[in-house]
């Protein structure tokens, strides 16, 4: 459940932060969720954890958003559920 809710903010802090980019004059700051993206993602392939129906539900509004912060978080997922 907690992954969920950590998946859902990442998901959040994207919008929020598409947002600001078009409706407002931010400073040309990179800002990337990819790391919060990876350490998701490890977190889950490390537990086994199979994606639910919500996780894959927010995962494609991610990768709507951004598609970098998503394929990180794949990369990220895939790979420790794979190992061991």
């Amino acid at each position: 459940m907690s992954m969920t809710i950590s998946l859902c903010q990442l998901e959040l802090d994207l919008i929020v932060d598409v947002a600001k980019q078009r409706y407002t004059s931010v400073s040309e700051e990179d800002s990337t969720f990819d790391l919060e993206a990876i350490d998701i993602g490890l977190d889950l392939g490390n537990r086994k954890i199979g994606l639910s129906a919500t996780m894959r539900e927010v995962l494609d509004s991610i990768r709507q958003l951004d598609a970098k912060v998503y394929d990180a978080f794949l990369y990220a997922y895939q790979g420790s559920f794979k190992e061991k």
